[in-house]
């Protein structure tokens, strides 16, 4: 399984003090548009984990409260602080960049933004980029039932929209479809003509994720 793909986290170091508990909790790390999270510490200094990976992923800890240093496209540098439970995993999603789905649609090489065709496209894109899965694919999903005019756009992050919830839960939870359903999505979106994904802002690894999808 490609780390590309299934988002898996290796840990590089480790240092604790004494025998430091099982990693039975989890933190979901996905910045916007990006980041490459460096470490992540526990807020008592006593366990560090050498991570070095592109968000989306998903860190397994011992539970408690971490440090995370992540460093978005640009070299900027956010160090937020999670609490990481058993029953609920730490959640962090330090935004880079605001970005919004026209933002998305004026970058590419087409016909300028419809108000009434691409609502859905925008409202759809926006919803991915503020951590609102559901939304999004409920929003991608019925763009593309009508007359889409922009079908690779929205299949690439239909297929990134399932890729990142698999991340986030590292095939955990009776996930394992998403990567089935978001090669399906990448394969369709790398089907329609001239269409290039904006890797400005999208992560590399989902980046890698479409190139490695067979048309």
């Amino acid at each position: 399984m490609g780390l590309a793909i299934a988002a898996l986290v290796i840990y590089t170091a480790c240092r604790s003090a004494g025998n430091p508990a099982a990693p039975t909790a989890a933190i979901e790390i996905n910045a916007v548009p990006w980041g490459t999270v460096k470490s992540v510490a526990s807020t008592n200094g006593r366990v560090t984990f050498a991570v070095n990976s592109q968000t989306p992923l998903r860190v397994k800890v011992p539970p408690g409260s971490y440090d995370i240093v992540i460093f978005g496209p640009k070299g900027q540098e956010q160090t937020p602080t999670v609490m990481a439970t058993d029953g609920m995993p730490g959640r962090c999603a330090p935004v880079f960049e605001a970005i919004d789905g026209k933002q998305i649609i004026a970058a590419l090489p087409a016909q300028p933004v419809g108000a009434d065709t691409d609502a859905e496209l925008v409202d759809g894109l926006g919803a991915y980029y503020q951590g609102n899965f559901e939304l999004a694919e409920s929003s991608l999903r019925h763009y593309l039932e009508g007359n889409a005019q922009r079908r690779g756009l929205a299949q690439f992050y239909l297929g990134a929209t399932m890729i990142t919830r698999y991340s986030l839960a590292d095939g955990e939870g009776g996930t394992q479809s998403l990567r089935a359903e978001s090669q399906q999505a990448f394969r369709l979106a790398r089907q329609e003509q001239n269409f290039a994904p904006p890797d400005r802002y999208i992560s590399p690894k989902i980046i890698a994720a479409y190139e490695n999808t067979p048309r």
